[in-house]
């Protein structure tokens, strides 16, 4: 093989890695949004959910149903 195809056969290689690193930033980049969004939803029920437990008071002063 000659100097010049190696060097066509390295750029080719180096082109398709090039795009290959392009595609996995572009699919990490769409990773970390849903992942904020989800985290954000994540936060938005905790805080529902302490907000909810706090205003029920003690369980223990109240009658059970059945009474």
């Amino acid at each position: 093989m000659q100097d010049d195809d190696r060097l066509t056969v390295i750029e080719e290689k180096l082109a398709h890695l090039e795009k290959y690193v392009g595609d996995l930033d572009e699919v990490l980049r769409d990773l970390s949004k849903r992942l904020d969004v989800h985290g954000q939803g994540v936060t938005a029920v905790r805080k529902m959910l302490e907000d909810h437990l706090s205003d029920a008071g003690d369980p223990g002063d109240e009658k059970p149903p059945h009474w």
